[in-house]
Formats: C-alpha cells, structure tokens, sequence
C-alpha cells in the first residue's frame, strides 16, 4: 500500500518540554547593533530578544546572556524561553550586542530553545521593524504576524482579584458601576477563587473583548496579573507506522512461513504483505485496508519480527487535482505582450542582485484573461529558480484560484489564510518554510509567509478593502508586499479592473509600470448595462424589492436556463423593526444601530457585537401590536425571488445565498459556489462576495439592488467603491458564449460613481474623482492617520482624545510654525465617530493630513511616546480606509 505524497517518512521526537521553577531577574535593555550572524565566532555577544505580543514588561527588545550549550546553534528567528521578573515569557531572537552599560553578571541566561529551526529570517524580521515605524504599532505584534500560533510553548496570562479587594468583598466594587463590562469582569473573579485566562473571562461576560477592560482594572489595581507557561497547541500529526525489521528475511523461511500461516493466519498475511512494502505503513490505514487487527501486529512486533515509529502526516487544507488533460489555453495578442514585458522585468531583476524591484500594475477588464498572464509570470520566476506569494482578497476565491494553479504546478502550490484549521495552517506554513513549496496562495495574511528567494509577488483584485487588517497591527497587505519585494528585489504585479485610485495614479506618474487588457477572451463584448431609476417604482412611498425590469429578465433568463447573479451588499431580512403606532425601533444595547431582522433564526441581531435578542410581538414602549419591518437584506431577496419564480412557474428553480450567515460553517463558500457552477442552482444572491473574480460562464444577467446605498456614508472613498462595485459585479456577466446583460436598481441615478459604472469607464471615473479628493485633499494627494479613543465610559473616551488633540498640536506647530493653512499637518477634531457607539465603547476619532508623509509620522511620535497605560483605548489606524 504505497504512501501519501503528503506523508513524511521521518521518526518526529516530541521537542515539547515542561516549564521550569520562576526565578527572580532583571533584564536590561542595551543599545543594540543588529546581526544576522551566529554568535559562535564571537564569545562576548548576547541575545537581543523580542518578547512574544505586547507585555507590561517590554515591547521593546531585552537582552539575555547565551548559555554554552545554545552559543553553536542559536539564530535570528529562534523561539525560546526567557525569564522575566518572577515569570516566564516565550521570546524570539532578534539580534546580538557586545555593548552593555552595565554589569553582565546582571543578566539572566535564556532558558532553553523552543523549536530548532528559526521562525523567521533576517528579512521578515526588517519588514517588522518597519512595520512598527510605520503603523505605530508594537515590534512584537508586528513579528508574530510571521509566526504561526501555538506552535511554540508560550506563557499565557492570568488574572486574578487583588487581595485587598477579596478582603474587602462587594463594597470595594462600588466605582465600577460606572463602566458595567469591568464591574462584571471584577464580580466574576472575585467569585473565582484562582486565577483565569482571558479566554475564560471573555466566554464568561459573553463572548466580548476584555482586553481594554483587563488593562483598566489593572490599572487601577483591582486585579492581578500572572503568566502560566502552556504547551504548544499546534503540532505535527503523528500516526503510527509498521514495517518489517531489516532482516526479518532470514527468520521468516518457507517452512517458518508455513508454520506461521497455520497457527495464525492473520499473521502471516500480515508479514506477506510487508515483505513487498519498502517503506513503513501506517497501521490504521493497513488494518482497516486488510481487515488484520493491529494487536496482531504488536505480536509479531514482540516476536522480533516488526518495528513500530511514527510518521509525520501532513494535514493538506485541499485534495491535490490532477492536471488539466487539455492543451495550453492560446493566449490573446494584448496577454502575450503583458507576459513578454513581465518577463523581461523577471530576468532583468534576477541578473542584477540589487536592482531596485519592479511594480506593475495590470489593468485589465473583467474576463481579460488577467489570472493567465499570473500563471504564465510564474512559471518564468520558477524557470529563474525564484519563488512566488499570491494574494487573493476573499478566502471564499481562495479555493478557485488554488485548483487553477494546482492544476498548473500540483504539489508546489501551498495554502495560506484564516479559515485554516491550526494544524493544516501549521503544516502548509512549514511546507512553505522547508522550501517543499514555491508559491504561496492566500488571502491578507499570507504576505507574511516565510519565502526566501522571493521573486514575485501578485497581488490580485488590488483595490479590495479586505487588505486592510482592521486590528492591531493595521497594515495593509499592499505596502506590506512592497516593502517585501524591495527588500528581496522581487517583482509585484497589481492586478485589478477597477484599481485603487492610489496605484492608478502612482502609475500615471510612472512610480509603476503599467499593462493595459482592454479586450476580452475571445473578443467577448462587455455586457450592456442598464440604469433603472427606482423613483418610478416607488408606490405609497415604497420601493419594491425587484424592480418591474429586473423581475421580468430574471424569469427569461431562468426560463431560458441560464443563470443570474443578484447583488445587495446587506444581509438579514429586514434592516430594522418598528412600531408604526409610536415609532419605536429595536436598537442594540451595545451599539448606536437599529438591529436586524433575520427571518431564518427568528431573531434580531446586531451585525457589530453579534448581540441577539427575541422578535418582539408588541411594542415594548406603546404595548401596540402593529410591528413593521423595514429595508432589505438579502435573505429578504431571496424570500422575493422564489416568490416570484414560483408565480412564473418556475418553482423548481434552486436559489442560493452567499453572505456571512450561509457561510459560517468550514467549506460552506465552496460548496455554494461549486452547486451553482455546477448548474444545480440558476440564481445567486450575495454580498460582495459575488462580486470578485467569479468566473461562471452561464451567467448573463446580474442584477444590483440598491447600487446607490453606500453613496451616503461619511467616508470620502464612498463613491470609489461604489464604482468598484458595480463595475466589478457587472463583469461577472456575459464570460461565456451568450452576452451578458446588468440591471443596476438607484436612486441617485445621475451620480458620477453610477454613471461612469454603467460604461465601465475607468479613466472617466479616475479623472473626476481625483478632481473631488484635491480640495479638501485626500489620499493619494495627501496621507491620513485616523485616531480613534473609545472605552465603556464616555467621559474618559472624550478626555483622552482631548489630551492627545492637545499634544499634537503643539507638535505640529513645532515642525512647521510658519505654516499656512493646508500647507502642514492639518488636525481635524475630535469629534464623534459616525458609529459613536460599538460594542458597549463610546467612540470619538480626529484625523491627521499631511501632503508630507516623513512630516506626518514624526507629528505622530508624540503617541509613541505616551506611557504604555495612556495608549489603552487608543487606536491608531494609519493610511485609514475608512473612517467609520
């Protein structure tokens, strides 16, 4: 029974070790020269280390001495265990010093090394470092983007009532009741009588993030904090594997055999079997295969005759496809001349070591053929013996662009994103590490994998907000691509239709190269778009769902079987519930929203804390019973559809949703996706994620509901991504043989956003935007940093903007004093968030503008420079993509 490519055939020890007594220390932070050396050749270095996450000791670097027995194999990268104080902390080695301005018997030794290969090289590590410069975020969050979770042991924080307030019971709880979270945070321990994780306390108050909460009560020294040491939670599978001892052949004669075979059957079948298998077998596997017992094996292995050990199984996120049994697709003349300039850039930057890298940005239509000419690009940096990083902006696109490029380049291809399992996370990393794999496909987080000899990075569907993490670190995976290719003098290939109008006009500027696609495959023609002003269709000061056009084509085209795609970008039923006797709406208890109707649940839900609360059948102010349900989502769409099919007689026609709530379960976005490529389903109705890289060549009708809706918000970048939108949403029809058609629902329907979409013209877009965002300038005519401050008490929030408002001006003035209006930093509040309220947190923002970017962050060191405990509440959003 021959292995599983994926199975390594190696005996894993089991490197976990258990945690060893506190002892007292103090760590010294020295001025550091960075490395990336071992320190062997040099006796006189020690350890500079990188504290895993953010902790009240340091988020800084702290230096250790380097036992004996580590000084021949400790490297940058390398996972290790550290004192600090009375506890222990999980470390990463960042760089070496001779330098110390105190006295080295000071230090402590680092205590042990966690796993014997480094975590991260030289190059991941200076990413960090610039990470940290630029977001204003800690080195350590930073760094352990690169790090799997839990595959190391670490220390894990603990929290505990202080004594005094245990002593002094309920009484000593009185000024909380104030802030509720933190008075329930503080009842919960003090009713416990040892110490919780803050997973415990989080699944304990609800499910909500404590950790704002935590940081203010042990502040003000109602708690205790502690570190425990854990073991890993991530490791490789181990299974157990037989085989056959090396000279078994000796004992096992014909007349042994025969003797074997007629007391014990199962036996001799067994060892028949592993005489012809020149690897170990694994034991679940050859049991089950043969029907043979694994306690017969333990028999023969007490008879001299098997060995046991372990294999490694690697958990494989995807089932490896065969390649295509079809010829090479033939590409177009404007794809061959994007491959051949792409091409020459890739030989050109692997002659010249430190040739400056290369972006590029590939502009090209819906159905132009962009993700061929990826493919074609790297098969070239594989041919150049480089290795390459794919981003793709929704994990629900992951799985399609996987299968083409596993089709092309079958094991070579690793998987990298957030709905992994830990453990098949875990392994692709290492697949990637090990150099077992040359392209790395993922979403946002796979910019961090480990790569060396890197050669290009494809940034697909560039402009899509996903790649902007929306917690600390608040990077963005586009810069963060770029520095990684600058440093590795990689080439990066910004794909899109709709580019962000920052890369279309570093483009212009000729910062970027740029390739144009305007022509579908096959000379397709772009499908027709339709405007369809809804102010006609409103009745008794309603609109309808679908409107008389939409309802109409839908019916054809299902008729006709083919199939259609319906867009709102709002999920649940109804957007809000209302008493028509008083007014009265249900709003979350959290947030400053109404919540949501979800019919399938029977629920209403808040769609920023996740808060859920009974559907009401009388009005809890006026006692009325006349409950309306207002605005649309789309489980309400889906509801009008079927409707409406069955009223054409068309009942038989399967209709799926794709939102957030159809795909909570693992796997549930390629299963939706493969029925309705499979042609079981004829209508899809989703948020935007239908509208990216979706390519079902029976599509001919996508309807957009309500394509004006996002046009009101506060946010200056409004009108771009509706444009993006529809103009991405409207390419998903028309891919195949049969033209396509899009019906766009709007209010506002003379808008520049609608307008340009509806003739899919980018530049005519490009060009009256740009104009909107120079005066009051935006980006990419100016940088923003928007800061946010929010906590449980209102005050508190406000005071601290306040305070930081006031020390920013006066940093603003001391770098520019002459500086007239707009010329400078400009602040702008503070002032309330658009969503003043989430999630229990009062919030109020300000936003910094400068034209300069060097000027702007060194305005901005005078939040670096707060004491770790001013900076809680505070978010620092850099290069902000919203402003909500």
């Amino acid at each position: 029974m021959p292995l599983s490519p994926r199975v390594v055939s190696q005996l894993f020890a089991d490197s976990s070790s258990r945690a060893v007594p506190p002892q007292i220390a103090r760590e010294t932070v020295a001025s550091a020269t960075h490395a990336v050396q071992n320190p062997s050749s040099q006796t006189e270095n020690y350890a500079l280390v990188i504290l895993d996450r953010a902790t009240p000791h340091s988020t800084g670097e702290l230096t250790y001495a380097i036992p004996e027995t580590l000084r021949d194999t400790l490297q940058i990268g390398h996972g290790v265990l550290v004192p600090v104080g009375r506890q222990w902390a999980t470390g990463y080695v960042s760089g070496w010093t001779k330098d110390l301005d105190f006295d080295a018997s000071q230090l402590k030794p680092i205590q042990k090394l966690l796993a014997p290969q480094p975590l991260f090289d030289a190059d991941a590590l200076q990413v960090a470092r610039w990470m940290s410069a630029y977001y204003h975020a800690p080195l350590s969050e930073c760094l352990c983007c690169f790090i799997p979770q839990g595959c190391l042991e670490s220390s894990e924080k603990r929290y505990a009532i202080a004594e005094e307030i245990r002593v002094a019971g309920l009484a000593s709880l009185r000024e909380l009741r104030r802030t509720p979270r933190r008075l329930a945070v503080a009842q919960l321990l003090l009713n416990n009588d040892g110490a919780l994780s803050t997973k415990a306390i989080q699944k304990a108050v609800g499910g909500a993030d404590v950790r704002d909460t935590l940081k203010h009560l042990l502040a003000d020294g109602y708690i205790l904090e502690s570190d425990e040491v854990i073991r890993a939670t991530t490791k490789p599978r181990l299974v157990a594997a037989v085989q056959l001892v090396a000279d078994a052949h000796r004992v096992l004669d014909v007349e042994e055999m025969a003797r074997i075979e007629k007391r014990a059957p199962k036996q001799a079948l067994a060892l028949k079997l592993l005489q012809h298998q020149t690897e170990p077998q694994i034991v679940a596997d050859f049991a089950r295969e043969h029907d043979i017992d694994s306690s017969v094996l333990r028999v023969l292995e007490k008879k001299g005759l098997l060995k046991f050990s372990q294999l490694e199984i690697q958990r494989s996120p995807q089932e490896f496809l065969p390649p295509q049994d079809i010829h090479r697709v033939q590409l177009t003349e404007e794809q061959s001349h994007a491959v051949e300039e792409i091409n020459e850039v890739l030989a050109q930057q692997s002659k010249t070591k430190n040739q400056k890298p290369k972006t590029i940005l590939l502009q090209g239509v819906t159905a132009s053929g962009k993700t061929e000419v990826y493919l074609s690009a790297i098969e070239r940096c594989l041919e150049l013996g480089k290795r390459a990083i794919v981003l793709v902006p929704e994990i629900a696109l992951t799985a399609q662009t996987v299968e083409i490029f596993q089709r092309r380049f079958q094991e070579r291809v690793a998987i990298l994103h957030s709905a992994l399992g830990a453990g098949e996370r875990f392994d692709e990393w290492r697949r990637a590490r090990d150099g077992h794999a040359d392209i790395i496909v993922g979403a946002r987080s796979a910019v961090f994998a480990p790569c060396e000899n890197l050669g290009l990075v494809v940034i697909d569907e560039e402009h899509d907000g996903s790649y902007k993490q929306d917690s600390m670190p608040r990077y963005h995976a586009r810069d963060v691509a770029l520095k990684r290719a600058s440093l590795a003098g990689a080439t990066v290939i910004l794909g899109s239709a709709t580019p962000s109008l920052e890369s279309y006009t570093r483009a212009q500027k000729g910062d970027y190269g740029h390739i144009k696609l305007t022509q579908r495959v096959g000379n397709r023609p772009l499908p027709s778009v339709e405007i369809v002003d809804m102010t006609s269709e409103a009745k008794m000061g309603e609109l309808p769902v679908l409107s008389t056009r939409l309802k109409d084509a839908l019916c054809e085209v299902v008729a006709r079987g083919e199939q259609a795609i319906l867009f709102l970008n709002r999920r649940g039923f109804a957007v809000y519930v209302q008493c028509l006797g008083c007014g009265y709406a249900e709003r979350c208890p959290n947030c400053d929203v109404s919540l949501t109707y979800h019919r399938a649940e029977k629920s209403l839900r808040c769609h920023h804390c996740d808060h859920v609360a009974a559907v009401p059948t009388e009005c809890p102010e006026c006692q009325g019973w006349m409950i309306g349900f207002s605005g649309t989502g789309t489980e309400k769409v889906q509801s009008e559809v079927e409707a409406l099919l069955a009223k054409n007689g068309l009942s038989k026609v399967n209709v799926l949703r794709l939102d957030r709530d159809t795909t909570t379960r693992k796997g549930a976005h390629g299963n939706i996706l493969n029925e309705f490529r499979s042609g079981r389903a004829q209508v899809l109705i989703g948020t935007q994620m239908v509208t990216k890289g979706l390519d079902f060549p029976n599509v001919t009708l996508v309807g957009v509901i309500a394509a004006d809706s996002a046009l009101n918000m506060p946010d200056f970048r409004a009108g771009e991504r509706t444009f993006q939108l529809l103009a991405q949403v409207a390419g998903r029809a028309g891919r195949g043989d049969r033209l396509g058609r899009v019906l766009v629902q709007a209010l506002a329907t003379d808008h520049p956003a609608i307008v340009t979409a509806k003739t899919q013209d980018y530049e005519a877009f490009a060009i009256q935007e740009s104009e909107s965002r120079r005066s009051p300038c935006y980006p990419p005519f100016a940088h923003i940093v928007n800061i946010i401050s929010q906590d449980e008490d209102e005050k508190t929030a406000k005071l601290r903007l306040d305070e930081l408002a006031m020390h920013l001006s006066e940093a603003i003035a001391r770098e520019n004093p002459n500086a007239k209006s707009g010329n400078g930093t400009e602040l702008l509040g503070p002032v309330d968030c658009p969503l003043a309220r989430v999630k229990n947190k009062f919030r109020f923002h300000l936003l910094l503008r400068d034209r300069n970017r060097p000027r702007l962050h060194r305005v901005l060191d005078v939040y670096d420079k707060l004491p770790r405990q001013s900076k809680v509440g505070l978010i620092v959003d850099v290069d902000a993509s919203s402003l909500l």
